[in-house]
């Protein structure tokens, strides 16, 4: 109310100038006052637009901010996922390298107290998973990417979500090939109920005979199957690793914008 006020009080007083200045037939001092006015209101006006675009900017600063510590906190969460699946991947290709290191292999193999578990692991047990970054993939649904004024860091995620999709079709391929080559194994070549004894959950089943492992180990058909696996899991790791530093990357991209 008080600020209508002085407004009006300053009008009345620059037209009682105005008035004054045409009255004494000062033309060009009126001109000169004019001029100054008009300079003084499209001052006020500048700075009323930079207020205005200062708070808008900071508005955009700190939602962007926010919407950094999301993305942190999933590319952390998809660094822990990623270092768990590669310690897993590494364990099948020791497994993988003991069917197909021949006789001795085979025996260590056979011999181990937990090797329904062992097989189960290496016939049926494959990692399909990969980390999903649902934070950007929300911003990117909502068509707001832009939002992250850092354009390393927008690209680096970029990057990161090609690679996903590249580790993505590769796990499929994968476990196609684990369909059709190991499907017949677990009908036909083994009882498979006995290597539910394996499995977490406790089935009142009667898990019947006992595979004979050592019978499968001289499969060539297995063996090739088994070969063809490792290598298939080998690219995933190194897919997987290079995955991962590129999520280390935009960690610390996102840490050093935040500067924390």
């Amino acid at each position: 109310m008080n600020s209508r006020l002085n407004k009006s009080k300053m009008i009345k007083f620059f037209r009682k100038i105005r008035f004054q200045l045409l009255g004494e037939g000062k033309t060009g001092k009126y001109l000169k006052y004019a001029i100054g006015e008009i300079v003084l209101v499209v001052i006020g006006i500048l700075i009323a637009l930079s207020i205005n675009n200062w708070n808008v900017n900071k508005i955009q600063e700190q939602k962007e901010t926010k919407i950094l510590f999301t993305l942190l906190k999933d590319l952390k969460q998809a660094e822990r996922m990623s270092v768990t699946f590669i310690e897993d991947e590494q364990q099948s290709i020791k497994a993988f390298e003991l069917v197909l290191s021949g006789r001795q292999g085979h025996k260590e193999l056979i011999n181990l107290q937990n090797k329904d578990s062992i097989f189960h692991e290496i016939i049926f047990n494959i990692k399909s998973n990969a980390p999903v970054i649902y934070a950007y993939m929300d911003l990117k649904s909502a068509g707001e990417t832009g939002l992250i004024s850092n354009e390393i860091i927008r690209n680096g995620f970029t990057l990161l979500e090609n690679k996903i999709i590249d580790l993505d079709r590769q796990l499929e391929d994968r476990l196609s090939v684990q369909q059709l080559r190991f499907d017949d194994f677990a009908i036909e070549g083994l009882n498979f109920v006995q290597t539910l004894k394996t499995l977490p959950n406790t089935y009142n089943v009667d898990y019947g005979a006992n595979n004979d492992y050592m019978l499968l180990l001289q499969n060539q058909k297995f063996i090739n199957a088994i070969a063809i696996k490792l290598v298939m899991t080998d690219d995933a790791i190194t897919n997987r690793i290079n995955l991962l530093k590129e999520i280390k990357d935009l960690i610390k991209l996102i840490e050093k914008e935040l500067e924390i």
